[in-house]
């Protein structure tokens, strides 16, 4: 999706955070719940409403749903680009005022469980929204990626223990 740049360019404005968790269910539980339209407000932040045109099952669909982020009640438009069942699944995200992110899910079956990966990646605008996106909306993806693992906690009640990971910036 990004255009390959200098490691320089990379370190300074291409913007990856990634956390992950272990769920004591199996993976194929945890990826129909996941990819499923009709689970999405029960982890999905912020979630208000998702348009009943939405479609989330092959490279290409597209889902847009509304959303109160960031204190701002938003338009989200989502484009399935890769999905694996099972395995993992790829989409892009564009909404205004905020630079388009590249969102990347996966999954790992882990003994009776599974290891959910979740991943985003934006390039930072230049001038002061890119000061913004590389502190400001840094640390809110995080902390919405942070709130759905939490949410799919409850969602799976598995009663489990969950490992939580976090990386990258």
């Amino acid at each position: 999706m990004f255009v390959k740049r200098s490691p320089l360019w990379s370190q300074f404005f291409l913007q990856r955070i990634e956390v992950s968790r272990h769920y004591g269910i199996p993976v194929a539980r945890g990826f129909a719940f996941v990819t499923d339209v009709r689970n999405w407000s029960q982890f999905f932040p912020g979630f208000i409403a998702l348009d009943p045109e939405s479609r989330w099952t092959a490279a290409g669909d597209v889902a847009s749903l509304t959303t109160k982020l960031l204190g701002r009640t938003r338009r989200v438009t989502l484009t399935l680009e890769r999905i694996e069942p099972h395995h993992d699944f790829s989409y892009t995200s564009t909404q205004e005022g905020l630079p388009v992110a590249h969102h990347e899910r996966t999954f790992t079956a882990e003994g009776d469980g599974f290891t959910f990966n979740l991943s985003v990646a934006y390039e930072a605008r230049r001038g002061l929204r890119g000061v913004v996106d590389r502190v400001v909306l840094k640390q809110a993806v995080r902390r919405l990626l942070q709130q759905t693992l939490d949410a799919l906690e409850v969602a799976f009640a598995s009663g489990e223990r969950t490992t939580e990971r976090s990386g990258a910036g």
